[in-house]
């Protein structure tokens, strides 16, 4: 009776070291969606929780309220790149050149020359986020623009998993090899 005891015992602590070990390892993602949440605050949200750096592919960003986040986060001295395309800047309403005008640093995917397409993208990679010091993948349909926060139906996934996040580390390096500095 006694080993059956033991036996019981041990299977019951086993199977708990495998659902903490699953419930550990396991991604956590999220998804949003414009029609039902509130994606622009989210975004900023993470972006002043943000402590060490902050990385971003995105084709266009014209959304005050989010270069503003960026701006006071660069001035508390976090670490911020952008990569936008070219196309990006020729909008009368780009927030770009005052982000740039910040001391951003801004990267120009050159759509005119020897790359095929546009930059399309539209991601952020928080490095430290949250007390937790989180990496996070944000990633979907979602343009930095006012339409895009009030008009249009878009998408949003957040990643919290550190293999997602280094495949994104990845791409921003190699689209960031080809761009030029503005």
């Amino acid at each position: 009776m006694k080993q059956k005891k033991l036996i019981a015992s041990s299977l019951a602590l086993i199977i708990l070291a495998i659902i903490n070990y699953t419930a550990l390892s396991a991604p956590n993602i999220s998804a949003l969606f414009s029609s039902c949440d509130a994606i622009q605050e989210q975004l900023i949200s993470l972006i002043q929780q943000e402590h060490k750096k902050i990385q971003i592919a995105v084709f266009r960003l014209s959304d005050k309220q989010i270069a503003q986040a960026l701006i006071e986060q660069k001035n508390k001295g976090i670490t911020i790149e952008i990569i936008t395309d070219s196309g990006g800047l020729d909008s009368r309403i780009t927030k770009i050149l005052l982000l740039h005008q910040a001391k951003i640093p801004i990267f120009i995917y050159p759509t005119n020359s020897t790359n095929q397409g546009l930059m399309h993208h539209k991601f952020c990679l928080f490095f430290e986020n949250s007390s937790n010091s989180e990496q996070i993948v944000w990633t979907g349909s979602y343009n930095f623009s006012q339409a895009a926060n009030t008009k249009n139906q878009e998408n949003v996934i957040i990643a919290r998993d550190i293999t997602i996040f280094s495949q994104y580390c990845k791409a921003f390096s190699e689209l960031k090899a080809l761009c030029l500095p503005l």
